[in-house]
């Protein structure tokens, strides 16, 4: 691909090559976020959630990237002021908003990992349901009554890797909080 500038201008703004080109996978990865005019909140967070996750989950580098204190780019830095300028003129404090945008990072990211692992068990030979049943298996079978209990949610591959209940849980706390503000 040709960029029409030179090597050295390019260099000005990027450290390596190994820099260059996880930006440009960002650029290929990244799902456009967009805010319109009249998104509720609560939208905006699900859409947030989605861009977020769509970029992460199928580019395994960017959290690694992330883990080496490669991340909080240009990509970074235009997603948040979008997302906090949205939330903000829809009433939201501006450390609220921030908070939020750092909560549902955290979220995602945790989806994002756990599909990705899932994906390497599957390459290894392996799945969720036989790691906790070799683990269980070492312990007594009065222990771990709660894990036993909840192996089928543990062991759900679908549920480890779905941002969407963290996300549907968050809004509803928030929905609840702010509809109490607003009788008070």
């Amino acid at each position: 691909v040709r960029l029409g500038v030179g090597i050295a201008t390019i260099y000005r703004y990027v450290s390596d090559r190994d820099e260059l080109v996880r930006l440009a996978l960002a650029r290929r990865a990244y799902r456009p976020f967009v805010v319109a005019d009249g998104d509720h909140w609560a939208d905006i967070i699900r859409d947030y959630a989605a861009s977020l996750f769509s970029a992460v989950a199928q580019e395994a580098y960017m959290l690694t990237s992330h883990m080496e204190g490669g991340a909080g780019g240009p990509l970074e830095v235009e997603l948040a002021e979008r997302f906090l300028a949205a939330l903000t003129v829809r009433g939201f404090g501006h450390e609220e908003a921030a908070l939020l945008y750092r909560t549902i990072g955290q979220l995602v990211a945790g989806a994002a990992l756990a599909r990705i692992h899932n994906e390497s068990l599957h390459a290894a030979g392996t799945d969720r349901g036989r790691k906790l049943a070799a683990a269980i298996a070492d312990h007594d079978a009065d222990e771990l009554p709660h894990v036993r209990r909840s192996a089928a949610v543990l062991t759900d591959e679908t549920v480890a890797a779905a941002w969407e209940p963290g996300i549907d849980l968050l809004i509803a706390g928030l929905s609840a909080r702010r509809s109490a503000e607003h009788t008070s």
